[in-house]
């Protein structure tokens, strides 16, 4: 079962936090949308805390608010979001995204919190996981720049457009 839950817009750290919160206890799968229905989160197996951190779930504020796991709510501004976008080569994106992540009940942090070391990151860290914060793992995390190695990311079709449906569905 799913147990904690990171949710953001794309180019919020999604990639860096599911690297900082898989350890030998714990496992937290990055987008896992593109390979199972949001339905079946639950019954993905592990041997260990099972997390996610997403950045399409957010999408479905009405199924995230009825899932029990314990949620992290990653805000970053939308300009900086879409300058990055943008320098990937994807589009920018729509107003729809706040909106969205303002829905979702949990613990709402800003971008910067994640990587704040000596404050904000042990408290998330341990609500997430309900684990130690391990402060020397997390500061060799923040030098570096983590990102989905994006040719490889494998996509289910019948995911991608099951999950296209219902967020068109959640948010008309």
């Amino acid at each position: 079962m799913v147990e904690f839950m990171v949710l953001s817009a794309p180019r919020s750290a999604s990639t860096w936090a599911a690297n900082w919160l898989t350890t030998e206890r714990t496992l937290c799968l990055h987008d896992p949308v593109l390979e199972h229905d949001a339905d079946c989160f639950d019954q993905i197996p592990c041997d260990r805390v099972l997390g996610l951190a997403c950045t399409a779930t957010a999408l479905l504020p009405d199924f995230v608010n009825a899932h029990p796991a314990r949620k992290v709510i990653v805000h970053r501004d939308t300009e900086e979001i879409d300058r990055s976008l943008v320098s990937i080569g994807l589009t920018r994106l729509g107003p729809v995204w706040q909106r969205a992540l303002d829905r979702i009940e949990g613990r709402h942090i800003y971008y910067a919190d994640l990587f704040d070391e000596h404050g904000f990151a042990g408290e998330i860290y341990e609500y997430l996981t309900a684990q130690p914060f391990d402060a020397a793992r997390h500061h060799q995390l923040c030098a570096m720049h983590v990102e989905p190695a994006f040719e490889k990311v494998q996509v289910k079709a019948d995911r991608a457009k099951a999950f296209r449906e219902r967020v068109k569905a959640a948010l008309s």
